[in-house]
């Protein structure tokens, strides 16, 4: 768009999106930018010196409903281990340890060195987390992270209608509170988790929970990353404005930045 403007001015310009259909698992955006046409001192030609993006209002299609292929996921339980398992796929429940300890899917194993799923609701303190004391005030959650006991022995089951294996573990946590696992292991060897929290029936003196989910560790040749939201520079809820919507592809090497004190890295919201 070729636009001269004074400073105060404004213009008012129309674009024709009647072209843009609805479609599955697709969203339109428009992208703005204000680019420099000649050489300044110190900017040089084709700078972008502003941008914007918007929303197109474009209701997406349903996605549809997939077939779900593989042979019948067989479960299994010794002394030891539940296992779930078929000839393309393994998941494997510890027994002693309390957490799963391997994600197999043709022959590709998921789970570093048995370092699976676990609770967590603890994250590395941030240098404004050491200015007010969260390191030291949120400790019980950090100790929760590394001692959790089921409640009762996992229950297990294969859905033949949804085509999956289901798995359910119920930890106990400080004062009554519970931390459920529900994990659904398909028989193509997609897997799905559902986390549930429950806090204490009656007031106490436990601290604001830091974070909730699960931590584990993936094998460090998954080293590339592909998201669709907003960057590619890392972003928070309180700034965000400056980066846009769209699908990166990028190294988790990359995301990584050397802060002098530590902070958070490689965070991107609309994800």
């Amino acid at each position: 768009l070729d636009i001269k403007l004074k400073p105060q001015e404004s213009t008012i310009i129309t674009i024709n999106t009647e072209d843009l259909q609805p479609k599955i698992a697709t969203e339109y955006f428009i992208n703005f930018s204000v680019i420099t046409k000649t050489e300044k001192p110190f900017i040089p030609k084709g700078f972008s010196v502003a941008h914007d993006q918007f929303k197109i209002p474009i209701k997406q299609l349903e996605k549809k409903q997939p077939t779900i292929f593989g042979d019948d996921l067989i479960i299994k339980e010794d002394d030891n281990e539940i296992i779930i398992s078929s000839n393309n796929v393994k998941f494997v429940y510890d027994k002693t340890k309390h957490y799963i300890t391997s994600y197999n899917v043709n022959n590709e194993e998921y789970i570093h060195d048995s370092f699976g799923f676990q609770p967590n609701f603890w994250r590395p303190p941030s240098d404004n987390d050491y200015g007010n004391g969260e390191p030291s005030r949120q400790q019980c959650w950090k100790d929760m992270s590394h001692n959790f006991y089921p409640d009762d022995h996992p229950s297990y089951s294969f859905n033949s209608k949804e085509r999956r294996a289901e798995l359910s573990i119920m930890y106990n946590l400080w004062n009554g509170r519970k931390y459920q696992i529900d994990y659904h292991i398909y028989c193509n060897g997609v897997l799905t988790v559902n986390l549930y929290y429950w806090f204490c029936s009656v007031w106490d003196d436990l601290p604001d929970m830091p974070r909730i989910g699960l931590r584990f560790r993936i094998p460090v040749e998954f080293n590339n990353a592909e998201y669709f939201g907003r960057g590619p520079e890392e972003n928070y809820w309180d700034r965000y404005l400056d980066a846009r919507v769209d699908r990166y592809r990028t190294s988790v090497d990359h995301m990584y930045y050397p802060y002098v004190r530590p902070q958070e890295n490689g965070h991107h919201i609309d994800v």
